[in-house]
This record gives structure tokens, sequence and C-alpha cells, in this order.
């Protein structure tokens, strides 16, 4: 995981090797938690420099929509 820039605090959180070890054997991990926390934080520090990686926000406009939906609904989009 990158080191926070020297601008910027980062509270060392077991969340970081909870994501790793999830990607190991998972293909789709959800990060989720109350606003303003860190989650983009996070997953941007946490997947740097990871081959293949795609990460998507719920606040993004497009895949909001599809929270209003299934889960498969969600899936077959994330997937195209």
């Amino acid at each position: 995981m990158a080191p926070a820039p020297e601008n910027e605090i980062m509270i060392p959180r077991n969340a970081a090797r909870a994501v790793l070890e999830a990607l190991d054997d998972t293909r789709v991990v959800l990060i989720s938690g109350a606003r303003q926390v860190g989650k983009s934080t996070l997953s941007q520090r946490v997947l740097e420099g990871r081959p293949g990686v795609r990460t998507l926000s719920l606040d993004n406009a497009v895949v909001s929509s599809y929270k209003k939906r299934s889960k498969d609904d969600l899936a077959a989009r994330v997937a195209q």
C-alpha cells in the first residue's frame, strides 16, 4: 500500500489488510461505510499498482441508478 502524501494524515487501519486478503480469493470486493470516512482513499491506496483492477463508486450517477435495481443488474453492468 502506498504511503500517504506528506500533507495528508492517514490513520492506519486493519481494513487495508482485509481488502487485500479478500482480493486474493474473491473477484469483487465491496468497501462500504459512512460518508467521508476514506473508502475511496482506501481503495485507491490498496489497489495502486495491481494490474487488471477496476473500481466503481456508487456515487457515480450511472452506477447509482443500478442501486435501485437488483444485485444481478448491477453485476451485469460491472461486467461490461
